[in-house]
């Protein structure tokens, strides 16, 4: 691991290959040769790259994930940065080591990592199915069992990770790096986006999904009790099939609880953010205003 300092992140070029190979040279404890990275990234993705193992010590994989902070083209790397997307990628990197130490198989593998460079190297999941594929998809049995293996996973995860919290501090401070409180742009983005999709595609839901959403909330709330690892972001396309289990992408968001959180699920506040369940609470007012303006009378959300 480098000391802390600054770069460019051009896509996967000479230089930042060759370091790739350095980094896992060192992990592997013998030399690593690698070929060129799939084009574009993965899924179109620049800061996620697949890298194939042309040569490496017995017992390594045919492929490794690069990846890299999600900075605009041409844009300068700070590892002592506090911005968003750099506290982002080490807490993904600290996530990615802790998992593996632990030896829960609900993340990718972590391999190495460059803090100077900005990259960490991972396991490649490969092509699986995901839980957006099986949403999307036509069968509901498959559907449902993936559904259900996501929340395996997350449970181990969280099993596994109960006080560890001292150990991942120590991870990030090893990378120059000190817990942080969540982003909290990514409340009111995520605020925005469904309102916006409501719009868009003038869909007026019934009053039945924002019970059901109030009720997903406040269980959720019942993990910040639990001092334990929490990705933060299990939507469908992070969700990955390898072998007969579900494993996570994306730790970005990931975090051990504050006691923020937890004055922020009972009801209190933290920063200036709004907590899901007031959002849903009043979405749900929304939607029943306006169906009482046509005549309709529909139970209050908070009743």
């Amino acid at each position: 691991m480098s000391a802390a300092g600054h770069c460019i992140l051009p896509a996967v070029d000479a230089a930042l290959h060759r370091a790739v190979e350095t980094s896992l040279t060192a992990a592997w404890r013998g030399a690593v040769r690698l070929g060129r990275d799939d084009g574009d990234g993965i899924e179109g993705k620049p800061y996620v790259r697949r890298l194939h193992v042309e040569s490496a010590p017995a017992d390594t994989p045919p492929s490794v994930v690069v990846k890299r902070p999600r900075l605009a083209d041409g844009e300068t790397f700070d590892a002592r940065s506090e911005r968003p997307e750099t506290t982002k990628f080490f807490t993904e990197w600290a996530c990615l080591q802790l998992l593996n130490e632990i030896g829960v198989d609900a993340a990718p593998r972590f391999y190495s990592g460059d803090v100077e460079q900005g990259f960490l190297v991972m396991e490649d999941l490969g092509p699986g199915d995901r839980l957006d594929h099986a949403l999307l998809g036509d069968d509901p049995v498959h559907a449902r069992r993936t559904l259900v293996a996501l929340f395996q996973t997350v449970g181990r995860m969280h099993a596994a990770t109960i006080g560890k919290r001292g150990r991942f501090a120590e991870i990030l401070g090893g990378l120059g790096r000190k817990m942080s409180r969540p982003d909290e742009s990514a409340e009111a983005q995520r605020d925005a986006a469904i309102a916006d999709t409501f719009s868009r595609l003038a869909i007026d839901p019934p009053r039945t999904f924002f019970d059901e959403m109030i009720d997903i909330t406040r269980r959720s709330f019942a993990a910040y009790d639990v001092d334990a690892l929490l990705h933060g972001d299990p939507c469908p396309d992070n969700c990955h099939w390898v072998g007969d289990r579900v494993r996570l992408l994306d730790f970005e968001h990931s975090r051990f609880p504050s006691w923020g959180d937890r004055d922020q699920a009972r009801g209190g506040k933290m920063g200036t953010g709004r907590s899901s369940l007031d959002h849903f609470i009043g979405l749900g007012e929304q939607r029943r205003r306006h169906h009482q303006a046509d005549g309709l009378l529909i139970p209050s959300a908070r009743g």
